[in-house]
């Protein structure tokens, strides 16, 4: 089974096509400071427009941004094939654990930096860190969904940033790999967006820090590690 653990939502929402990369050249040639974006790996038929990167440090994804995501016209959000596929830094370490949704608490789950209901890749690392499934849920109805009912609207992201942050110290954990585990799990998100929420509307700022479970080291199964 899969263990993404993908947030319920309370209704449908929308999305769209990505654009192609911007190519080395343009980026460098730009009046303003761009960041090199790249297509999503997997297609999704129902976004129209948009594109979006996310970059590493020390072997975790550390930030995502995307630009200009908009629904393609008549479509809805789909289900598509984006969900994880590839193992973050300590994940198999934390499966082999019981740690993960469906095997034990806290129930760590891959979460996506970009949704997968917007294009957001799930076959690379860099769009994937390992949190619970119960920051998972707070991450999509606190942030993902509004911008979802935005692009259900006719409106558009203009930008999406987040930022991830991880746990420090040793969670009270007493071994070397236990502290390496709880250091690649996250500790909280920021996330900053400005959008439209319908066609025509101003432009908003949809600003939320997502925190993680608090004393989640000492639930069961992370004890002894």
């Amino acid at each position: 089974m899969t263990l993404h653990a993908r947030p319920s939502p309370a209704g449908t929402g929308v999305a769209q096509r990505f654009a192609a990369p911007l190519p080395k050249e343009s980026v460098s040639r730009a009046a303003a400071p761009m960041v090199q974006m790249w297509k999503a790996p997997s297609k999704v038929p129902w976004m129209a427009n948009g594109k979006w990167d996310a970059f590493m440090k020390g072997g975790k994804t550390a930030y995502m941004v995307a630009q200009d995501l908009k629904l393609a016209a008549g479509k809805v959000v789909g289900a598509g094939n984006n969900a994880p596929t590839v193992a973050p830094q300590s994940w198999n370490r934390l499966k082999g654990w019981k740690l993960t949704h469906t095997k034990g608490p806290p129930g760590y789950v891959r979460m996506h930096m970009l949704s997968d209901r917007m294009g957001g890749a799930g076959n690379t690392t860099t769009n994937l860190a390992p949190g619970t499934n119960g920051m998972n849920q707070r991450h999509f109805h606190r942030m993902e969904k509004p911008l979802i009912n935005a692009l259900d609207a006719g409106g558009e992201i203009n930008s999406y940033k987040v930022y991830a942050r991880y746990q420090i110290g040793n969670g009270g954990l007493v071994t070397a790999k236990g502290k390496t585990a709880w250091q690649d799990t996250l500790s909280h998100i920021r996330c900053r967006a400005v959008y439209r929420p319908k066609a025509g509307a101003a432009k908003v700022n949809l600003n939320r820090n997502i925190n993680e479970t608090a004393k989640i080291s000492g639930k069961k199964n992370w004890k002894g590690h």
